[in-house]
């Protein structure tokens, strides 16, 4: 459940999410704030954050060497993260579009050109189906070192 996703994310600072469609097409991106429900402030994270997307192309993927396109942080705006718990969606970059969000039930995701990242849609379809959705956790090695460790090993949330 959303719920259930957001408790497992808790402990890590920096997260990857990767979703996969039906047809094979992959989204994603880094956050660099731990996922939680928006507060008055409504967007967090930072301009370490970034979005990105494969595109299956048959000549590709029989090399085993996908394609993936990394749209970084623009300047434009603070828009970097949301997670809203009313319409309970996770979202990453704003204006415009959202980079991608992810519906509730983690059965749909949606993409358009937003300025956080200036990436264009990352799908061929503005909404597509959801087929796989992961959440990487990543522990800091550096925040290990000064005492600030989250208490969880790197992995799959």
């Amino acid at each position: 459940s959303f719920h259930s996703l957001l408790q497992r994310c808790q402990g890590y600072k920096f997260t990857i999410v990767v979703v996969r469609s039906v047809s094979g097409e992959i989204v994603g991106g880094f956050a660099t704030e731990p996922w939680r429900v928006r507060d008055s402030k409504g967007y967090y994270g930072s301009g370490q954050s970034f979005v990105f997307a494969s595109h299956p192309d048959e000549q590709v993927y029989r090399m085993h060497r996908p394609d993936i396109h990394v749209y970084r942080w623009t300047g434009e705006n603070d828009y970097c993260q949301i997670c809203d718990d009313e319409r309970r969606k996770l979202c990453l970059g704003g204006v415009g579009d959202f980079g991608w969000v992810v519906s509730n039930d983690f059965m749909t995701c949606q993409t358009g050109p937003c300025q956080t990242f200036g990436n264009p849609q990352l799908a061929s379809s503005q909404t597509f189906p959801i087929a796989e959705f992961e959440v990487y956790g990543l522990a800091s090695p550096v925040l290990s070192f000064f005492g600030e460790s989250s208490g969880q090993s790197p992995g799959q949330v």
